[in-house]
């Protein structure tokens, strides 16, 4: 009887040690299952940020580019009755909303490697200070109606704002294609993009 209970008191230790391996290894699988799933679905997310990101500073390149060709024409600009005075850069179309992709994503892009976040950071700090010029351009212009009503230091600015806002587009449009560069080849993108920008 005594040899009787020691088999079985083996045999129940053996199948306690089956049951508890078995346990561990299921808990292993799924929680390997889930890491994969969840890395897939983090790199998909990536993928898609990323995307969208390339597709904004697409479109953003066609706006700026469509705002200098309209420069060059005199079509955005307005002039004065001061022969001496600079015509003045005048959108009244903005260049970007508080409703942009950026910040759709701004929580998103720390995902990406350091290099990359910081030019992503770099670029719309940019693109919002030439939107903070046009918009003070454009409220000084519509307001007043005349450059010549303004106060001295309003043309400073206005004049200051139009000089460095095409530069500051052209520096934007030179980032951009570094950026969506990297964007590519990390991302491996696969984009046959149109984005002209007729709004």
């Amino acid at each position: 009887m005594h040899k009787y209970y020691g088999m079985l008191n083996k045999l129940l230790k053996s199948e306690l040690f089956l049951v508890i391996v078995s346990v561990l290894i299921g808990s292993i699988g799924t929680y390997s299952v889930s890491y994969v799933l969840s890395y897939e679905q983090q790199k998909s997310e990536e993928y898609n940020v990323a995307q969208a990101l390339y597709i904004d500073i697409s479109d953003l390149s066609d706006r700026f580019n469509s705002s200098l060709e309209s420069a060059n024409l005199s079509e955005n600009y307005a002039t004065t009755s001061n022969e001496d005075q600079p015509p003045i850069l005048y959108d009244p179309r903005p260049y970007y909303s508080e409703s942009g992709l950026y910040f759709v994503y701004l929580t998103e892009i720390y995902r990406f490697d350091s290099d990359l976040s910081a030019n992503l950071y770099d670029y719309y700090k940019n693109v919002m200070a030439i939107e903070y010029k046009r918009q003070y351009i454009f409220d000084h212009i519509s307001k007043n109606n005349s450059f010549e009503s303004l106060s001295e230091s309003e043309k400073y600015y206005l004049n200051i704002y139009s000089t460095t806002v095409p530069k500051q587009m052209k520096m934007c449009i030179i980032q951009g294609e570094i950026i969506k560069s990297k964007l590519k080849e990390k991302y491996n993108l696969n984009l046959n993009l149109s984005t002209n920008y007729n709004k």
